[in-house]
């Protein structure tokens, strides 16, 4: 065995506990995205999208862009309805 076997046991100790850090802070959330067209297929500017998690009633709201897309982020897990106004 090499002499300096001893000195490498705390440096992969340290590695390993660095690593474990970095997985612990993954995030556990979630988007929804989309775009909301009309009938004749034209996107829909301006409508209110309306995402109600259905286990604790949150509602979170948005707007839709002149190109008919909306983002709502940062959602936890769950189930959600979702609801269109224009």
């Amino acid at each position: 065995m090499p002499k300096n076997w001893l000195l490498r046991i705390p440096a992969t100790l340290a590695v390993a506990c660095l690593l474990s850090c970095v997985a612990s802070a993954q995030v556990n959330t979630s988007t929804i995205a989309g775009t909301i067209h009309d009938p004749s297929g034209e996107a829909v500017a301006d409508a209110t999208v309306t995402v109600t998690d259905t286990a604790n009633g949150q509602v979170r709201t948005v707007q839709t862009s002149e190109a008919g897309e909306y983002t709502v982020p940062q959602l936890p897990p769950g189930h959600y309805n979702i609801t269109v106004e224009a």
